[in-house]
């Protein structure tokens, strides 16, 4: 049971790893990419980028001796096998939650016309007064064209229907009240990894070329993403605690940080940091 956490991040990490892999090119400003792909542009949408090869040793190695063991000149692969299959399986404890949750909110960027998140979530006690949250989900902003002035926005200009961000996270609880009154109260602190993805109103044309300035290849660009981290915290009440079912809502303010690059190479000048208020709805099964 102690593994069941552990186990259950290095699932989302793995995925969003796999959806979210960066490539190996410097394609300039995203500010000035998205320039082109606005409606604005006049001209052609040619976007130049310098592609950056992996040493091809390394790599294979790296590969290689990440599935296999060496010892003299004898390949190994260890496999441990458990001497107590009862001991090794992964069961819901004591005080384990299961459930979804939904929210609702404002964004600080003028460009998006606030967020809408949801999310598969746990909670697992850890003590009376004590539990770690863990959710996996998507946010949705769409784009806020009624407010904006579009001569000053560089992202509405730019993006077709808003952004969708893929999140994972945790959160620590610290209750006020015991878990069998009726109402309950508690704080928490959380951290979530964020792939936040968009669609570009017209296709780039991406001319790559390697190190030594020769031409190499042509790629055509509808879709980008990036990543963030998001630190938040969150002030919980449990309207009904039941034996076997939770119905609360929390008011949760963070912020999401945005890493400098996007998938497709374009440095990070356009998205600042997300600050964000929302207000969730939480709806849990379980209690062991």
């Amino acid at each position: 049971m102690k593994y069941r956490h552990i186990i259950y991040l290095l699932i989302i990490a793995f995925i969003l790893t796999s959806c979210t892999s960066s490539r190996n090119r410097s394609a300039g400003s995203l500010s000035g990419a998205m320039d082109k792909a606005s409606d604005d542009h006049q001209g052609e949408r040619k976007v130049k980028a310098v592609v950056t090869e992996e040493d091809e040793e390394d790599e294979e190695n790296e590969e290689y001796y990440g599935s296999h063991g060496y010892n003299g000149d004898t390949e190994f692969i260890t496999v441990e096998k458990s001497q107590n299959n009862s001991n090794s399986e992964i069961t819901l404890g004591k005080d384990h939650w299961l459930g979804f949750q939904f929210g609702t909110g404002i964004l600080s960027s003028e460009s998006f016309y606030g967020i809408s998140s949801f999310s598969v979530t746990g909670n697992q006690f850890t003590s009376e007064k004590r539990s770690v949250s863990y959710e996996l989900g998507l946010d949705y902003s769409p784009l806020q064209t009624a407010e904006v002035d579009l001569n000053d926005s560089t992202i509405v200009n730019a993006l077709e229907g808003g952004i969708v961000s893929l999140h994972a996270g945790f959160q620590r609880r610290f209750y006020v009240t015991p878990k069998h009154t009726f109402l309950g109260n508690y704080y928490s602190l959380g951290a979530r990894v964020h792939a936040m993805f968009w669609e570009y109103k017209n296709e780039l044309e991406v001319i790559e070329y390697d190190e030594f300035d020769n031409p190499i290849g042509t790629d055509y660009v509808k879709h980008d993403h990036i990543w963030g981290v998001d630190f938040n915290t969150a002030a919980g009440f449990n309207l009904m605690q039941f034996k076997h079912f939770k119905l609360g809502v929390e008011l949760n303010p963070g912020v999401v940080i945005w890493w400098f690059d996007t998938y497709q190479g374009f440095s990070n000048d356009v998205f600042a940091p997300f600050l964000y208020l929302k207000t969730n709805f939480r709806f849990l099964l379980g209690g062991g």
